[in-house]
């Protein structure tokens, strides 16, 4: 008797009924209408330049405001998460930090400072990790989430860095541990 395969080759998750999800720029940004401030919390790796840009064209935006430009210097960063990494830089540690402790307190304060003066001039787009903490008073709020296995492949193609460090494109952040390229074929030197 042949064993009878456990694993599913076409997972499906229903989100919601026909109507109720927005496919394509434009059908995205016509559901984003009706507020002052748009916050658009990204998940790491999104790209956060082509987001903005796509809803910048459609929706008119008189600001848009960067989670990134809150952000701790990446020196700081790296030196907050040593004690958790370990000698692996792939497999860290459990601990108790959370998204706040990316930010600088300060440029925190003046992001949020600066979303609730842009609302009276009209419409306000705050983008990327983190942007629900730069406006805790948005009119709308979404996510943008992404696939595990894409994030991986944009991390692989050097596309994007980590959370507050510009490190894209850097191969000696390459996962080595494989001993191989990302198209199977040995690193050399």
């Amino acid at each position: 008797m042949a064993r009878q395969p456990n694993y599913d080759k076409f997972p499906f998750v229903s989100a919601g009924q026909s109507g109720e999800c927005a496919a394509g720029w434009d059908a995205i940004a016509s559901r984003l209408t009706g507020g002052n401030v748009i916050c658009v919390e990204c998940y790491p790796g999104a790209r956060v330049e082509e987001i903005a840009s796509e809803l910048t064209q459609r929706l008119g935006p008189n600001v848009v405001v960067y989670a990134s430009d809150a952000c701790k210097p990446a020196e700081e960063i790296r030196s907050m998460l040593a004690p958790h990494l370990g000698d692996d830089r792939v497999f860290g540690r459990m601990n108790e930090l959370t998204i706040e402790d990316w930010f600088d307190t300060r440029l925190l304060q003046r992001k949020r400072e600066e979303v609730a003066a842009a609302t009276k001039r009209g419409i306000v787009l705050v983008i990327g990790s983190g942007a629900s903490l730069l406006a805790p008073n948005r009119d709308i709020l979404v996510y943008a989430d992404m696939a595990r296995w894409e994030i991986q492949m944009r991390y692989r193609r050097l596309e994007v860095g980590n959370l507050g460090c510009d490190n894209k494109g850097l191969a000696s952040l390459r996962n080595t541990n494989a001993g191989s390229s990302q198209n199977g074929a040995p690193q050399t030197g």
